[in-house]
């Protein structure tokens, strides 16, 4: 296996941006609690992401989460409003 650390954007290039929807946690949490050594977050989503033919709990969708502090996610959206 290559040990190569993929970059978010060669990611999202090889994906293809259309084939991509993002949603904010902030906007689908439904329950968080610090828990030792961070936070623990559930969420819910309108996205279809299992399968239900056999094999029972085969992933249709795959989901990743980006982190970034507020201030930045702001000051980019503002950025990208503005253009």
């Amino acid at each position: 296996m290559n040990d190569k650390t993929i970059s978010v954007l060669d990611l999202v290039a090889a994906i293809g941006v259309d084939n991509l929807k993002f949603q904010r946690l902030d906007q689908c949490l439904t329950k968080s609690k610090s828990v030792k050594g961070g936070t623990e977050l559930s969420f819910e989503t309108s996205e279809d992401i299992m399968d239900v033919t056999p094999p029972f709990g085969q992933a249709k969708r795959f989901g990743i989460v980006l982190w970034c502090d507020s201030a930045v996610w702001d000051g980019a959206v503002t950025k990208l409003k503005e253009a």
